[in-house]
């Protein structure tokens, strides 16, 4: 109903409806009624088709595309519009990745040992999957041992098991704490032998051998317990046997 102004340049977002509306003029300009035309987007612009006086454009691809919005008349002269611009929407979802990189892999269930390390990356998202880039995020170990490499906020951090647990690593957007994710199930086990230390029982038990002194009655009874480098125990190891100096 002639409203509004003529349809220019404009910039908008994925998270934006934009409303079309085809005025019909006779040859001095004047206002006769909306007129039903055939629509379309051209140029960088998502394909949209329509038919009648009025078009909504509500795009799902961001990114700064820009195009046009055509009004296709049977009888009389076209229109379109000035350039339109999509911009990305605002943060709506948050993933946590191993990958430095728009929609890289997202950290599902894993299992890591005590010599292993796991870099991970809290990626912005709008509401129609759009790259918003690295998003400075809280992150936090759930029921997990160990560390995580530098402090909150940041867009990456890295685990370091130390021990053995079960549990996830979350990240909650800095900006907006309501917008988080959280990892799959990780699970930390002992890693890769490295050191052996002589016990006086199984499995960890007992203590470690030291001085001792026992009579010819006696027998001694010796366990090869083996570690990582951490000096997390992983079990009973099969060992090379030997006495030295002046026994037996």
């Amino acid at each position: 109903n002639n409203g509004g102004i003529v349809f220019g340049d404009l910039a908008f977002t994925t998270d934006d409806i934009v409303q079309f509306y085809a005025a019909g003029y006779d040859q001095y300009g004047n206002f006769i009624s909306d007129v039903s035309v055939d629509w379309s987007t051209l140029g960088g612009l998502e394909s949209a088709t329509g038919s009648g006086t009025s078009f909504s454009f509500s795009p799902s691809l961001g990114g700064g595309v820009t195009g046009t919005v055509q009004a296709d008349h049977a009888t009389v002269t076209d229109d379109a519009t000035g350039t339109l611009t999509v911009n990305n929407g605002i943060l709506a979802e948050l993933k946590i990745q191993t990958e430095n990189s728009a929609n890289g892999h997202i950290l599902g269930d894993t299992s890591l040992t005590f010599d292993q390390s796991l870099t991970l990356y809290s990626w912005g998202y709008d509401a129609d999957g759009n790259s918003l880039g690295l998003e400075s995020s809280i992150w936090t170990l759930n029921s997990l041992s160990g560390s995580l490499s530098g402090s909150n906020p940041a867009t990456s951090r890295t685990y370091s098991p130390q021990g053995a647990s079960t549990g996830s690593i979350s990240a909650a957007s800095n900006a907006n704490g309501d917008i988080s994710d959280n990892s799959g199930s990780i699970s930390t086990t002992a890693g890769n032998l490295n050191y052996v230390t002589i016990r006086t029982e199984a499995n960890n038990g007992g203590i470690v051998f030291g001085d001792l002194a026992f009579t010819t009655d006696d027998i001694v009874q010796f366990y090869a317990a083996g570690y990582d480098q951490y000096g997390n125990f992983i079990s009973d190891v099969s060992v090379d046997w030997s006495t030295l100096g002046g026994l037996e």
